[in-house]
């Protein structure tokens, strides 16, 4: 008996489906399959998929009477009509997929359901059914996908290379093995294995595998220890919203948003509004330009989310959806402060106990530059926010809150008498008169000028040379001169890594203890194609197995006292520079980073005049000392006429 069915008033639904890449082509099968109830999907690309993507799984596969069908425009067994649509239960429900598929490929796909004593074989060629026979088969189904784009010249033209094709094939099948643990995916490229994550059950539990519950182990699986460990587990459910994850410790943080994932009904989804929310629950535990890595599952009503918003499937809308933000950003507030109060509470304790056996403990929590203190792979007790609590409640005491935050802004108000004043004593008063004299007549003195050549004339201040921790402050006989202390350093060291760079000698430093680096999939195949590159920059990058790199050197103006994550940080930063582009393309890019890393920042303070001297002199001797690596000034000159404007001293 069919299943598969016309949907009726598919015009209301139709996105005219567009495959972009082969990624795109593994997602929407992969999906299919997930949809058809398989516990096993095993994944064959060749040359990134642009030569074949075959999937093979072992779910209910397609009825006889339904093969030919399910390759038309606008056919599913998922939905009989657009209606539908409030009740989805399923990944997959245009059928325009398959279509789509066929339409630009060679495709050639068996199926065999349980029910049926065969299988049944289709070839398709631009659309076209070339064979339909039957056959031997195991139940399931598995589709070979070849030659894609090869009737769309300019398509294929466009496609990327092979390490950023496969890359984007990987992270499709890391995340959907973040949602699914219970399923075995397993990808093979080229006959080598990238990824295999084995399907949870109690019996991993039995072989060692700490008691990780399912979700757990497939982080694990794919991220690997050091991140599993570094994971608080996340619950809330209150009857309308379901949040289940994971939220991750500083110590995991990205410098780019590619860890986050989030999933609703099971599937993975973008929304911007979400997802900046979250790291603004962040904001008072991470560094600038650092980025949580997190794993959020939500779980609503299907009548109260919308995923036919484009044809990806990915962008996704709620009903009333200011109104769920706010219950959102309440429930995500909670959770991450009370994980994070959970987490610092497990590593004070572990810091006790370390520091009984005359170890030194370095709190993550109060340092800038932290000791790394890994905790143990036990499971972190779930935070679960008490779903008692209604959300209206906590919604009128969040508006409370901000309503108290703003009344207090002010202390004092015009006219009010009510506090006492204020009379100082005349010794008091004689005392900070000649204090401000002293003061005055030493900051008078001027110090002897800086020799430039470049820049405007420069003569130090006796005091006051540092402004906002960041500008220092300088003045010639026309104007005062504010540098920008980080830009200045910025010009220095990136002419300066350029000048190592060029001469093709990197000097190098080995590490006394080799740092391991642990990286999803999708990084694993990437980094060992550009381990001869990053050599290059001075990192010595050795694959270790699996999952798992060492970094043996780096270069000699990276502070060798620098903590490992900020030694890691740096490698990933410069191979993601890499990642969409050659190395040779973003080699500019990548030697500002390595000047910027190098730089003294925004908020140290350099008091000495010495090292004040020294910077400038560095500066006047550069190639273009005016603007940084990144294009921004490194100073600005005010003209005393113009501080007399300011002043309404001239008319």
């Amino acid at each position: 008996m069919r299943k598969i069915h016309l949907i009726e008033g598919y015009s209301k639904i139709a996105a005219g489906e567009v495959i972009e890449r082969p990624a795109s082509v593994v997602k929407e099968l992969l999906e299919n399959a997930l949809d058809a109830e398989a516990d096993q999907i095993f994944i064959t690309i060749e040359n990134a998929g642009k030569n074949l993507i075959q999937i093979q799984d072992n779910g209910k596969g397609i009825n006889e009477d339904d093969m030919e069908i399910a390759f038309q425009s606008h056919t599913s067994s998922k939905i009989k009509s657009a209606d539908e649509l409030d009740n989805l239960h399923t990944l997959g429900f245009r059928g325009e997929a398959l279509a789509s598929i066929a339409a630009i490929s060679q495709i050639e796909i068996i199926s065999h359901p349980a029910h049926q004593d065969y299988g049944k074989k289709l070839e398709i060629f631009e659309g076209k059914i070339k064979n339909n026979e039957q056959c031997g088969a195991p139940v399931g189904t598995t589709i070979k996908v070849a030659n894609l784009f090869f009737n769309l010249p300019v398509r294929k033209k466009f496609m990327r290379s092979n390490r950023v094709e496969l890359g984007h094939i990987t992270d499709v099948l890391t995340r959907y093995s973040l949602a699914y643990p219970k399923v075995h995916f397993k990808l093979i490229h080229n006959s080598i294995v990238i990824i295999n994550s084995p399907a949870w059950s109690d019996q991993n539990n039995v072989e060692g595998k700490n008691n990780l519950d399912p979700y757990k182990y497939a982080i694990q699986t794919i991220y690997g220890k050091n991140v599993s460990s570094n994971l608080i587990p996340i619950h809330f459910n209150d009857g309308n919203i379901k949040l289940n994850g994971f939220i991750g410790s500083p110590e995991i943080s990205r410098s780019d948003k590619s860890a986050a994932s989030l999933f609703v009904n099971k599937r993975l989804v973008t929304n911007n509004k979400i997802s900046q929310l979250i790291i603004n629950s962040y904001k008072d535990y991470l560094m600038r330009n650092r980025f949580p890595f997190y794993i959020i599952y939500i779980d609503v009503p299907p009548n109260k989310v919308d995923f036919n918003i484009h044809p990806s499937k990915k962008t996704v809308k709620f009903e009333d959806e200011s109104k769920f933000l706010v219950d959102l950003q309440i429930i995500i507030n909670d959770l991450i402060i009370g994980g994070f109060k959970q987490y610092h509470t497990k590593m004070n304790e572990e810091g006790k106990q370390k520091s009984n056996k005359d170890e030194t403990i370095i709190d993550y929590w109060t340092l800038s530059n932290p000791k790394i203190i890994k905790p143990d792979l036990s499971p972190t007790p779930p935070l679960i926010m008490n779903s008692t609590k209604s959300i209206k409640s906590a919604r009128s005491q969040y508006s409370q809150d901000k309503k108290t935050h703003k009344t207090t802004q002010s202390h004092f108000k015009i006219g009010d008498n009510t506090s006492k004043p204020f009379k100082p004593s005349l010794n008091s008063v004689k005392d900070k008169k000649n204090s401000l004299i002293s003061s005055q007549s030493k900051s008078s003195t001027i110090k002897p000028k800086i020799n430039v050549t470049q820049l405007p004339p420069l003569n130090i201040l006796n005091s006051g040379i540092q402004a906002g921790k960041n500008y220092l402050i300088f003045q010639n006989d026309e104007e005062l001169v504010l540098i920008d202390q980080h830009a200045a350093h910025e010009r220095i060291n990136y002419e300066k890594v350029q000048e190592i760079y060029n001469s093709k000698t990197i000097p190098i430093q080995t590490l006394l203890v080799p740092l391991k680096m642990e990286v999803s999939p999708n990084e694993t195949e990437f980094i060992k194609e550009a381990i001869p590159e990053m050599k290059t920059y001075g990192f010595e990058i050795e694959h270790f197995g699996r999952n798992t790199f060492i970094i043996r050197t780096i270069p000699v103006f990276i502070n060798m006292q620098s903590n490992e994550a900020l030694i890691k940080d740096m490698c990933m930063e410069i191979l993601n520079l890499g990642k969409e582009h050659s190395f040779s393309e973003k080699r500019r890019e990548i030697l500002q980073f390595m000047g910027c890393h190098k730089s003294i920042t925004a908020g140290d303070e350099i008091w000495s005049e010495e090292k004040i001297r020294n910077l400038i002199q560095q500066l006047d001797s550069c190639e273009n000392p005016h603007a940084c690596a990144h294009g921004r000034p490194v100073y600005i000159k005010i003209p005393f006429k113009e501080l007399d404007k300011w002043f309404h001293r001239t008319t």
